[in-house]
């Protein structure tokens, strides 16, 4: 015999129902998860995932017909996704499709998105998704019930405990059990360890009852907690990883909740990895709701790290987005704090023209307050777009301004910055001993102030001059330096540049087979980061190995992909990679 023991409410309740093994099989279903019945009775705990997609499909296809699903497959799609694969939400969501026999698919999904946590009053009790979720709340003690709907106020999907703990501005302990509660009776699961995820229609039911149970006010402070305990929690990750970056103004004190502490480098990193998805949503979230405070102090406390690895589409719109919030914050050191970080996105992204623009509003700004310090940082920033622009004169003359300045001021970080430019600017000359020099002297900088990024961009500039200067062996000693210090900083586009000069060396080395892993690898990371330019100059040193090693084809395939992404790039960027790829041509 089956027997089935359906919506058990815990262990004790089971556990007189239970049958001996050789005489029957006994199926539980429960919304908490009996561990106890799995600990002493060796019963087998399964957590029933939500549908597929395509279940979800299919069972939508088969309340409302063929026909009519075949006709509308993008809206049938958008259909079961507001589900979440909750085969509840699928039969409710299916039954008013098939219901309104001649309404399009495509009109029904934003009335039923806005409607699927409503009660049905024209059905059972139990068939309406509110209902069976009161059922497993109700269910709560009053700390844990309070836990989840102020957790459902939180703008993105997953919490760290660390975090829930400053929504409720509680004890970790406690927080730690309450989401253990939560976890066990199904209302949020486990996403990685020490983080919590919801899915998406109970966050929505969460975050009803909280709108239903909570005061404006209590919901505005738990918010307020949530966005400080972000901020300075990405503060502490800066002052880690950026220790010579000028810290974010006006920042709040600290009073019933405590910051992430970060003892390593290593692990303020893992933080900002793991909270990039969350830092976005949330800043999103806080400009739309009158944070405005807040919607420029976050982006601006991360930006230096963010825009070290990954794609930079999200820094560009949290920049875009913090500008905004300066504006109506009326915050001038903001403001040009906050124009100076667009500028570098775009820079970062070779958009020239907007960089210049953001800079130069940054630089009159800083220039009507009387903001030194920011004038010089806006004026080395326009120096390093003309560099890049191929106005390789004019960017020496403002260098040697900003220079002047920095040392005037013991503006050490500054000072090192400015001549490893200097450098930059003396080597694209082909002034190599000039160069050298000024290298020489951001590095000494640099190594008194222990600047690990610094240190690995000078050295793996150093590594480019020797290769360009005919000594690969020392290109090959600078840039694997470059590379162990980039490894540390998690600084993605600047890996990128260290693994081409590896490359590059090794070739020139003769040893191809390290050269190809390592100009695949950096074309690997720069698929990753989104960056034409750093493909293609991988992709140069790739067809100079493959045809060094008579692989013919490979090379004219990887000689024509480099093209098409110099057909993307400014011809400043471009120039040097197609004189070396029609070099390969003759």
């Amino acid at each position: 015999m089956l027997i089935i023991l359906d919506n058990i409410r815990d262990s004790t309740q089971a556990r007189p129902l239970l049958t001996t093994p050789d005489t029957c099989i006994t199926l539980i279903t429960s919304r908490n998860r009996l561990r106890s019945l799995a600990i002493r009775e060796g019963v087998r705990n399964i957590t029933v995932p939500p549908l597929s997609e395509q279940d979800s499909l299919d069972l939508l296809t088969t309340m409302i017909g063929r026909t009519r699903a075949h006709a509308e497959p993008e809206a049938l799609r958008a259909l079961a996704r507001l589900s979440c694969g909750l085969p509840l939400a699928l039969r409710i969501i299916g039954e008013d499709a098939a219901e309104r026999t001649h309404a399009r698919v495509a009109d029904l999904t934003d009335e039923l998105n806005a409607g699927i946590l409503d009660d049905q009053t024209d059905t059972d009790g139990d068939a309406d998704l509110a209902t069976v979720f009161a059922w497993s709340y109700n269910a709560l003690n009053p700390q844990t019930a309070r836990m989840f709907r102020v957790l459902g106020l939180h703008p993105a999907s997953t919490i760290t405990p660390e975090a829930a703990a400053a929504m409720l501005a509680s004890n970790p302990r406690d927080t730690d059990h309450a989401l253990n509660t939560l976890a066990k009776a199904h209302l949020i699961n486990h996403d990685t360890l020490r983080r919590y995820r919801f899915h998406d229609l109970l966050h929505l039911y969460a975050a009803s009852r909280a709108k239903d149970q909570e005061t404006p006010e209590q919901q505005h402070a738990a918010l307020n907690r949530l966005l400080d305990w972000y901020l300075l929690s990405a503060a502490n990750a800066a002052a880690v990883l950026a220790p010579h970056r000028a810290q974010v103004p006006d920042l709040p004190t600290p009073e019933v909740i405590t910051p992430q502490p970060f003892p390593t480098d290593v692990e303020a990193m893992n933080w900002c990895k793991a909270e990039r998805a969350n830092i976005t949503a949330i800043t999103r979230w806080a400009a739309g709701n009158g944070f405005n405070r807040h919607g420029w102090q976050i982006p601006g406390a991360i930006h230096e790290i963010f825009e070290r690895y990954g794609r930079q589409d999200d820094v560009l719109e949290l920049q875009q987005i913090a500008l905004a919030s300066a504006n109506r914050d009326d915050h001038k050191v903001g403001q040009i704090g906050t124009l100076n970080n667009l500028g570098a996105t775009h820079f970062a992204l070779h958009d020239y023209g907007q960089a210049t623009e953001s800079v130069q509003a940054a630089l009159r700004l800083a220039q009507q307050i009387g903001y030194t310090d920011a004038e010089t940082l806006c004026s080395h920033n326009l120096a390093s777009i003309h560099l890049s622009a191929g106005d390789t004169t004019k960017a020496i003359r403002i260098y040697q301004q900003v220079l002047t300045t920095c040392r005037a001021t013991t503006n050490r970080a500054g000072e090192a910055s400015t001549l490893h430019r200097l450098g930059d600017a003396h080597r694209r000359l082909a002034q190599y001993d000039q160069a050298i020099a000024y290298y020489d002297q951001a590095l000494t900088i640099r190594q008194q102030l222990n600047t690990l990024r610094g240190q690995g961009a000078t050295h793996t500039e150093l590594a480019a001059l020797h290769l360009e200067t005919g000594t690969p062996d020392l290109a090959l000693l600078h840039a694997r330096l470059a590379l162990q210090l980039h490894q540390r900083t998690q600084d993605q586009a600047a890996r990128c540049d260290a693994l081409i000069t590896i490359a590059d060396a090794e070739r020139e080395l003769a040893a191809y087979t390290d050269a190809h892993q390592h100009a695949q690898e950096a074309l690997d990371t720069g698929k990753e980061i989104a960056d034409p330019r750093r493909q293609a100059h991988a992709l140069a040193v790739l067809v100079d190995i493959l045809t060094a090693t008579g692989n013919a084809t490979a090379a004219r395939q990887a000689h024509d992909e480099a093209h098409q992404l110099l057909d993307t790039l400014t011809e400043a960027h471009s120039a040097p990679l197609r004189r070396r790829l029609q070099e390969h041509n003759a």
